[in-house]
């Protein structure tokens, strides 16, 4: 099995550009030790708070690490 190392993701670069800061682009896939692992979906998807974010409507809610989120790790 080939160990995943970028993956793309959407990212707020600028909250002052509206929409031309939302951006398209390669991040790196975080690594995993031996007691964790990474689950990989496929989904697209910028929904209502992704859109309302680089508006700065809903800043409260930005998250600097949004982008992780989408990581789930477990233990064993």
């Amino acid at each position: 099995m080939v160990a995943v190392r970028s993956t793309k993701q959407w990212s707020v670069v600028s909250k002052e550009k509206d929409f031309d800061g939302l951006v398209y682009g390669d991040a790196q896939v975080l690594k995993v030790d031996k007691n964790k692992v990474l689950v990989k979906f496929h989904g697209e998807s910028l929904n209502y708070r992704d859109l309302i974010i680089p508006k700065s409507t809903l800043a409260a809610l930005a998250c600097p690490n949004y982008e992780q989120l989408m990581f789930v790790s477990a233990t064993l």
